[in-house]
Order: structure tokens, then sequence, then C-alpha cells
């Protein structure tokens, strides 16, 4: 889990809302098939774009449904 110092300088301990967000990130994984910020080649780079608050890309519908093993044509 990564702990970022906050705007005063305090470190941020994990609580709750990390725990959560994990969880999401988990879970997120879990039914793309992708981890998130796959697109970014290495680790520094995910942990510059969390530190700067950038989210992962949101992937189109279809793009969802394929990787559930639905075939898009027949979800419309």
């Amino acid at each position: 889990e990564i702990v970022i110092a906050s705007d005063d300088n305090t470190i941020r301990r994990p609580d709750k809302s990390s725990d959560t967000y994990s969880f999401g990130s988990i879970t997120l994984q879990a039914l793309s098939g992708h981890i998130p910020y796959h697109h970014l080649r290495s680790d520094v780079c995910v942990i510059l774009h969390l530190s700067k608050g950038i989210k992962p890309p949101r992937r189109s519908a279809s793009d969802k449904r394929r990787n559930l093993g639905v075939d898009p044509e027949l979800l419309g």
C-alpha cells in the first residue's frame, strides 16, 4: 500500500478509505482481466499518476463485454 504525504507534510496512514480503494482495485483487476494502469510501462509511472490523482482510463462498454466473454453483437 502506498502512503503519501499530504499537503501539510503529514503522513497519511492507511485507513478505511484506502482499504476501500485497494479492494476496488483488486475487484477491477478480477473482473476486467487487467491490472489498473496496465497501459503504463513501469511502477514509477503508476506511483506518479497516483500522486497526481490521475485515475486509470475507463474502458468502453464493448471492451467490458468482450472481457466477460459476451459477444457485443448480442447485447447491442
